[in-house]
């Protein structure tokens, strides 16, 4: 179930048409930029009920982009990536199950923005909930 999610998601941000490229793990020499990599970081299971367990698996998507010089500034850089990580949320809120029926929601619980080698990279983490058998 976890690489089946994981491929979901894949396919989910490949529609964001301002990615050059979406992987499975970082990467030293990426096709361009804004680029990003997801990354399966934990799972949690709960009784739901006699018969099944929720389970919640938690990924990180980080978005690495442009050196900030290619931007016409750091307000520009700043603005493009606001509007970049919203679209990269909207994704899952407005796909929440995946389109999977053993998911329940997906939801982007919290995102941090940080510098690194003059390019700001987001790290998101969603968080899939989904319903198994136990029989």
């Amino acid at each position: 179930m976890i690489n089946t999610i994981f491929n979901k998601i894949i396919g989910l941000l490949k529609t964001l048409r301002c990615m050059k490229g979406v992987y499975e793990y970082p990467q030293n020499n990426p096709k361009g930029y804004p680029y990003c990599y997801i990354d399966w970081k934990s799972s949690d299971a709960v009784v739901f009920d006699s018969g099944n367990d929720r389970i919640d698996i938690e990924y990180k998507i980080t978005m690495v982009q442009e050196n900030m010089e290619e931007f016409k500034g750091r307000k520009e850089a700043e603005t493009t990536i606001r509007n970049r990580q919203w679209k990269l949320e909207e994704i899952f809120r407005k796909n929440n199950n995946l389109g999977l029926a053993c998911v329940l929601r997906t939801t982007p619980t919290s995102s941090i923005k940080r510098y690194q080698d003059n390019r700001i990279i987001t790290e998101t983490t969603i968080v899939v909930q989904c319903i198994t058998s136990i029989k």
